[in-house]
């Protein structure tokens, strides 16, 4: 059995209730183990409690999306909290910035910056290299066209002039 099940099932049959605080423990169990399914089955597990996750609760999620490379559910997950009314803060938007930078795709990059341009979140220095880096690296050949228009579409990247000599 689960550590984070074997918890849960522990707690019940001790009659402890199940709170926000606890169930946010499962989670991080499960996130950190990146057992995805469980992660999302405890999730689902705040509604049954009568508790509301947060974003601290969907960050954890998100995270380990990230750490496995599911990107599209990263995505969907993203979508759930506004759906659901939960803020989408800075913590957030950060780990989406991390979310493109793990994606083998530029188009899904791309959708990224939008969003986060689009939330008027604007990324470090320090990322939009790294999100430059990153686009070239996948743009270069093995993607084609699609991904050189992608790479030209970013409003975070702009083109830089270099006079002079380099020595």
């Amino acid at each position: 059995m689960k550590r984070s099940a074997l918890v849960k099932e522990t707690m019940q049959e001790a009659g402890i209730r199940l709170t926000k605080q606890s169930l946010d423990g499962l989670l991080r169990i499960a996130t950190t183990c990146n057992r995805i399914a469980r992660a999302e089955m405890t999730l689902n597990s705040y509604k049954e409690a009568g508790v509301a996750p947060d974003e601290g609760s969907y960050n954890l999620l998100l995270d380990m999306y990230m750490r496995t490379r599911r990107i599209e559910s990263a995505m969907a997950l993203r979508e759930k909290m506004s759906n659901e009314g939960v803020t989408v803060g800075d913590a957030t938007w950060r780990l989406m910035a991390k979310v493109a930078l793990k994606s083998r795709s530029v188009d899904q990059i791309h959708v990224i910056l939008s969003l986060l341009e689009a939330e008027g979140v604007a990324l470090t220095d320090k990322e939009s290299d790294l999100m430059l880096k990153r686009m070239k690296t996948l743009s270069d050949g093995r993607y084609g066209a699609a991904a050189n228009k992608a790479l030209a579409a970013s409003t975070y990247i702009e083109p830089v002039k270099l006079e002079g000599t380099i020595r």
